[in-house]
């Protein structure tokens, strides 16, 4: 009986020490540092790629912002007779070049806008930039330190291994009790069960890591490197006053903030009158006293008959800025 359980805590034992060697045949890891790590994020990282894809389209919609209308040209045929429609010459021809003018103040309230808005996306990309480093040093720093812990795992474990032969051939010549040997196969079963939340938080970490360089998550990766030394923390006021000097989420704000308020005065000015300008030239029928001819025209707006429409936008603009000034 002895022996049979003697050979059964053997088993278990070697079961539970092979849980601690690598598996063969698998593939090589790149091993790189915080720095190199911290790069690549910054350079693949698909989050910032996409924030600097929105601040490139908000600086490329800036030239346009300000920018006139399209301008018109229409041709205009009056008068030909229904039985000789071939017959132009007893037609009136009129050639005319439109442009609508904004009102005053408009143009410059846009590109002010767009400007604005250039800056808030801008600004996003520092924060997201912030987030990413953040997140690849803990990343990083919990790969690092996982590999920490497995090494003292295996110390642990080469231990508990040699406990467990050594409860055994003491329990063998009958001088330790069979309790003496469970408790050393618990200790063992107890450092594989650890083993076993040391590799999912190294997976995780890993596959993090990975992601925010824009790699596969499942690509092997080693990281070599040290924890750095502690460095002394200013006092809180300094701290402080750092954080409101720099914190990029806070210049996110202000720069939102800005946006707010330049769209507020941009639906303020919806008041100020557009104008169209238009100029032609008109052929008149053959036997007019005077065929050649031109015309002017001048279309102003009325916004002032349209006061529910306009203020609806700058009330809505006004909850928008008193939204960002909340935050």
């Amino acid at each position: 009986m002895r022996s049979a359980f003697i050979a059964v805590v053997v088993f278990i034992s070697a079961l539970s020490w092979a849980q601690t060697r690598p598996l063969p045949d698998s593939p090589r890891a790149q091993v790189m540092t915080l720095e190199k790590i911290e790069r690549e994020a910054m350079a693949n990282n698909p989050e910032i790629r996409a924030a600097e894809a929105r601040a490139a389209v908000a600086k490329a919609r800036t030239p346009a912002a300000g920018a006139l209308d399209d301008p018109m040209f229409m041709y205009r045929n009056w008068g030909t007779p229904l039985e000789r429609p071939w017959d132009w010459n007893q037609a009136q021809h009129m050639l005319m070049y439109q442009q609508t003018l904004p009102g005053f103040g408009k143009r410059a309230a846009r590109t002010e806008l767009a400007n604005q808005q250039v800056a808030e996306s801008q600004a996003q990309i520092e924060v997201v930039k912030r987030e990413i480093g953040v997140r690849v040093r803990k990343g990083y720093y919990d790969l690092l330190r996982s590999g920490d812990e497995h090494r003292i795992h295996d110390q642990q474990m080469g231990l508990a291994k040699q406990a467990l032969q050594s409860a055994t051939v003491k329990y063998t010549v009958g001088r330790v009790p069979q309790q003496d040997v469970l408790k050393a196969q618990i200790a063992m079963t107890r450092l594989a069960d650890h083993l076993v939340m040391l590799d999912e938080e190294e997976e995780s970490a890993r596959a993090e890591l990975n992601t925010l360089m824009g790699r596969d998550p499942g690509a092997p990766l080693e990281v070599i490197g040290d924890y750095g030394a502690p460095r002394t923390l200013p006092n809180l006021d300094e701290l402080e006053r750092i954080a409101l000097e720099n914190r990029p989420e806070l210049k996110a704000i202000a720069a939102a903030g800005n946006v707010a308020e330049t769209q507020l005065v941009l639906a303020r000015k919806a008041y100020m009158p557009d104008f169209t300008v238009a100029g032609g030239y008109m052929l008149m029928p053959e036997g007019s006293m005077f065929r050649n001819n031109y015309m002017a025209e001048v279309t102003v707006s009325l916004p002032w008959l349209n006061r529910r429409k306009h203020e609806s936008e700058i009330n809505e603009a006004k909850a928008a800025a008193a939204v960002v000034r909340s935050a």
